[in-house]
């Protein structure tokens, strides 16, 4: 699917982000690639892998499987929201099913392990919606050598959620352009977006005075739960001394030790300005600084 045609709709691999339950992409950021505001990435290497890859990944799931895969070369629209779209691996021949390749890392197997990821389950399900197919397959290859398959039934109730979360999402949000809340995967997008301020200081209504307080107290169980745990770990260390660690019926715990480089580069650059400056890279970068005023 080419970038114009994820524009003009949400595909399969947008609605685990839309349901808020993508680890690596935000409904924000959806948004922000739907209505133009961000520019669609560069693939990455797993992406180009992933695609180049696909073709290898449906031929083995036909010589394990012994089902016969075709591929359909064409955008699918839901019949009653053209905004929900889709662009399926393969289908199976003489079959009511559809076939989803994927390939991943070897440190990604447990994801795997007898299903798939909530993401690719998502995926696979909305594609079960758009085409009326009631069962589809996973195939995928792991780490380059670990081949798996496995069949994942239609889940009406599943599918019904999907097909509410992307009508709320597209009507409510990409239509007007009305942004959905951000979340705390979207921090680095923020500063990006917002990167050159003016002096201008809103005023604070109730809602945003109580998430400063609610911001204030989780900033303080984080600093004690950091105490907590250096804590633990200093005395867990000091008993261990000299050994590699400790070995119990429930837990292990093995004190690694290594020595870390660092570059002094306050001495680089004073004696060598000319390469730090051809090695310097600068990105956005700033915190967020929540004070409470003191009484009078």
């Amino acid at each position: 699917m080419n970038s114009m045609d994820r524009r003009q709709g949400l595909g399969g691999s947008d609605m685990a982000a839309v349901m808020g339950v993508d680890k690596y992409r935000t409904p924000l950021q959806v948004f922000l690639q739907k209505t133009g505001i961000l520019k669609e990435s560069n693939p990455t290497r797993f992406t180009y892998w992933g695609n180049r890859l696909e073709e290898l990944v449906a031929d083995e799931f036909s010589i394990q499987s012994g089902k016969k895969v075709q591929r359909l070369n064409r955008l699918l629209r839901h019949p009653e929201h053209s905004f929900i779209t889709g662009n399926i691996d393969r289908r199976i021949v003489g079959e009511p099913a559809v076939l989803e390749c994927k390939t991943a890392s070897a440190y990604k197997a447990d994801d795997w392990d007898g299903a798939a990821p909530i993401n690719y389950i998502i995926q696979l399900q909305h594609y079960l919606m758009l085409t009326g197919a009631e069962r589809g397959y996973f195939a995928v290859l792991i780490g380059g050598n670990d081949f798996r398959h496995f069949e994942m039934k239609r889940d009406d109730g599943l599918i019904a959620d999907i097909e509410s979360a992307a009508k709320n999402f597209w009507l409510k949000h990409v239509v007007p352009g009305v942004p959905p809340e951000a979340t705390a995967g979207d921090n680095e997008i923020l500063l990006d977006l917002y990167r050159d301020p003016s002096d201008e200081v809103l005023e604070m209504d109730d809602e945003w005075e109580l998430a400063c307080r609610l911001y204030l107290e989780a900033h303080e169980i984080e600093k004690s739960a950091k105490e907590r745990k250096a804590d633990i770990s200093a005395k867990m260390k000091a008993f261990i001394g000299s050994n590699k660690g400790l070995d119990g019926d429930r837990y292990t715990a093995k004190w690694n030790r290594f020595e870390r480089v660092d570059v002094d580069i306050v001495s680089l650059r004073a004696a060598h300005p000319e390469i730090v400056k051809n090695f310097i890279r600068t990105s956005p970068s700033g915190s967020l600084r929540i004070t409470e005023r003191k009484s009078k």
